[in-house]
C-alpha cells in the first residue's frame, strides 16, 4: 500500500482517515507486482486471491460496520 499509493498502514491514525472501502478499493487495484498481491494470489498473478475479504477480517480483527 506504501509503494503504490504512498499510504502508511501502521500508522495507528490510518483506521481513523481511512473507510473499509477505501481500504478495499485500493487493496483489489494493487498491481501484479505488488508483494501484497502476490502473497494473496499465491504469486499466480492478477486474479482473484486466495484470502477472502471475510478472512482478511478475521486475520486483522475488523469488523464490517
Amino acid at each position: 500500500m506504501h509503494r503504490e499509493y504512498g499510504v502508511d498502514l501502521s500508522d495507528p491514525s490510518a483506521g481513523k482517515r481511512y473507510t473499509w472501502r477505501w481500504f478495499e478499493v485500493r487493496l483489489f487495484g494493487l498491481s501484479a507486482d505488488s508483494r501484497t498481491w502476490r502473497k494473496l494470489t499465491g504469486d499466480r498473478g492478477k486474479s482473484e486471491p486466495e484470502t477472502s475479504i471475510e478472512d482478511l477480517d478475521r486475520e486483522l480483527g475488523i469488523t464490517r460496520e
